[in-house]
């Protein structure tokens, strides 16, 4: 069964024992303070990300969650100098206490990028050069970093598709992309980040166009790599099942903002923000009649020029009242979960914020 459809109960139920990845709080690796990105368009410039604080640390598991169009994925490419048209307007991306990644040189930027920080890419697909066997495309990622040898960087590559669980990795490293079935273009994506031993290993959305099937293998791949290797990773994902088996804390994006972060049972158990609460309601659950609508969140998440001046998830929260027109902060509820909700700071709402989202 897929770690995404393990749970599909109400939210106190997503977390159970013995799932879940164990952590002790190790030394800050990614530490992300205010950032802002913008991005210069036909219609002006607008802004993507705004004051977006979090941190990774060393061996922890990160789920990062949201709507489509929240920031996740800007986010991610932020911290891999990979924004294109985009650029930072404010805020620092600070790698292992020394290096700020917003302001940092590219030559020094290439340095860290694949050999301490490596990225999942969510399509393999637009990600893998068609023309170029996996072999190739793994060997360069090795002669680069690594200043290997060619016979010395096929051997490593092959090690390493046999290391991600693909069968017969001898005769796979000669094989091209469209050769390759959805789960093993996959693997091989791993493989390549896994190349160069990062420290941190992003995975954008890594099983969304694969079955369930595969998802699970390729979920259960990562962890165990993870554990194993003691990498951090930072996990994109919208599926709060797939939270609830691998992560350490989770961060919770709308419209460019985080609106609550904390740990996994924090998140599941006690969340605090009213947009929180609306995801894990809809969850899909067994015990819904087939005939009743799937639950949903009404409305959209704003477009970028559309974006409201006080809380952006305003328009379509079921507790919205007059102050939302400005700008909540972020509210701590313990050293480590704090949310962005005026509710959160009213003693008084304190029985809505903590009743069951269910």
């Amino acid at each position: 069964m897929s770690h995404g459809h393990i749970a599909r109960g109400a939210a106190h139920d997503l977390r159970v024992e013995g799932t879940g990845v164990e952590n002790e709080s190790g030394r800050v690796l990614l530490d992300v303070q205010d950032l802002s990105v913008e991005f210069r368009t036909g219609g002006g410039v607008l802004e993507a990300l705004s004051g977006v604080n979090l941190t990774v640390r060393q061996g922890e598991v990160v789920a990062v969650v949201g709507e489509s169009g929240s920031g996740k994925s800007v986010t991610a490419l932020g911290v891999m100098g990979l924004l294109g048209n985009g650029r930072v307007s404010s805020g620092r991306i600070m790698w292992d206490d020394y290096t700020d990644l917003a302001t940092a040189r590219p030559k020094n930027f290439r340095a860290i990028r694949g050999n301490d920080i490596a990225m999942i890419f969510q399509d393999p697909m637009t990600s893998l050069d068609p023309l170029y066997t996996v072999g190739n495309q793994l060997s360069e990622a090795l002669r680069l970093h690594r200043r290997m040898r060619r016979r010395e960087a096929r051997a490593e590559a092959i090690d390493l598709l046999g290391m991600v669980g693909i069968p017969d990795p001898g005769s796979k490293v000669d094989a091209y992309p469209h050769q390759m079935s959805g789960g093993q273009r996959q693997r091989v994506m791993i493989a390549i980040a896994l190349a160069c031993s990062p420290r941190l290993l992003i995975a954008d959305e890594p099983t969304t166009a694969l079955d369930v099937t595969v998802e699970a293998q390729v979920l259960s791949l990562l962890r165990d790599l993870q554990r194993d290797k003691n990498v951090s990773l930072m996990l994109i994902t919208h599926d709060m099942g797939v939270v609830a088996e691998m992560a350490d804390r989770v961060v919770v994006f709308y419209a460019g903002r985080v609106a609550e972060q904390g740990t996994v049972d924090d998140i599941l158990q006690n969340p605090r923000h009213p947009y929180t609460q609306a995801l894990l309601r809809a969850i899909p659950r067994p015990s819904t009649p087939r005939d009743e609508p799937m639950p949903a969140i009404a409305g959209n998440v704003p477009a970028l020029h559309e974006m409201p001046a006080g809380c952006r998830f305003a328009d379509r929260c079921p507790l919205v009242h007059d102050r939302c027109v400005e700008q909540p902060p972020h509210v701590a509820i313990s050293s480590e979960h704090s949310t962005a909700c005026w509710l959160a700071t009213d003693d008084r709402s304190s029985a809505v914020l903590e009743g069951s989202p269910a």
